[in-house]
């Protein structure tokens, strides 16, 4: 995790720049710097602008600080992932995230948004980068599936993904009784896992119903993405890598037992206050 904050840290640093006077900016590096500065000042269109003028070489920087600015737009920047993983949290980390797209107004609408921005993993090259993008639009595309559960207070709590009556039980459960103890709180949600990491699906798909297995799905590509494009082995002192890891020793929620497991391994992973 210290690498993914060292690299947060380096593309908020790298918004101030000695070109955020220029008017007119020419070539690769001043065009960049303007982009970085109206990105830095919030000023969405104007960095949407200058990234569109980066020459073809520049291809990989367009695409991914592409995916921030779109990530920013929803309300997820770098500051919010630096709060909510710097202390080491993974489960709760994604906790803080989906509350604060909960009290934004999570919807279909911002998943589709937080998708078009995990969709420039189809475009960059290089594989470390584009495993740092798909980890970071992975995680906010989970927070976001997971905050539209929330309940009217904007935050996800526990008893938005299990009845409170089976809640005590469900946590005291075995990987044996998990699936008759842990009643969830709709029956909606159960499919199929969504391959996100060796296909792009469409936004159809996406912002479909089958919530758990949208999830699973995410799940199984952040893990990739830590174990192969960025190449960080096992478990992440933050432990985001047990945390995928724990998830995906249960199978896919495909049936509603399979679901009730896989929903009590999230609580267990630190998901909902």
């Amino acid at each position: 995790m210290k690498y993914l904050l060292f690299v947060f840290l380096s593309f908020s640093l790298a918004s101030c720049n000695v070109f955020e006077f220029m008017d007119s900016p020419s070539g690769n590096e001043q065009i960049l710097s303007k982009a970085k500065a109206c990105f830095d000042e919030g000023d969405f269109d104007c960095a949407r602008e200058y990234y569109a003028k980066l020459s073809s070489e520049y291809s990989d920087i367009k695409e991914s600080e592409s995916a921030f600015l779109i990530l920013d737009e929803q309300g997820i920047d770098m500051g919010v992932f630096m709060t909510a993983f710097g202390s080491g949290g993974s489960g709760k980390g994604v906790t803080q995230i989906a509350n604060r797209l909960a009290l934004l107004g999570a919807n279909t609408t911002k998943r589709a948004s937080i998708y078009e921005a995990y969709l420039k993993v189809g475009i960059i090259s290089d594989r470390a980068t584009r495993g740092l993008v798909r980890f970071v639009t992975g995680i906010a595309l989970l927070a976001e599936v997971l905050a539209e559960q929330a309940g009217g207070n904007s935050n996800l709590d526990q008893t938005d993904l299990i009845t409170s009556g089976t809640l005590t039980a469900c946590k005291a459960s075995t990987s044996v009784t998990c699936a008759a103890a842990c009643t969830r709180t709709s029956a909606l949600g159960v499919g199929a896992s969504v391959d996100l990491y060796n296909s792009l699906p469409t936004s159809s798909t996406i912002t479909g119903t089958d919530h758990y297995g949208l999830i699973h799905g995410i799940i199984q590509a952040l893990s990739n993405a830590l174990s192969y494009e960025l190449s960080a082995g096992g478990n992440f002192s933050t432990g985001i890598g047990g945390f995928t890891n724990q998830l995906l020793s249960q199978s896919a929620p495909t049936t509603s037992a399979f679901a009730n497991c896989f929903v009590k391994i999230l609580l267990d992973q630190g998901i909902g206050n």
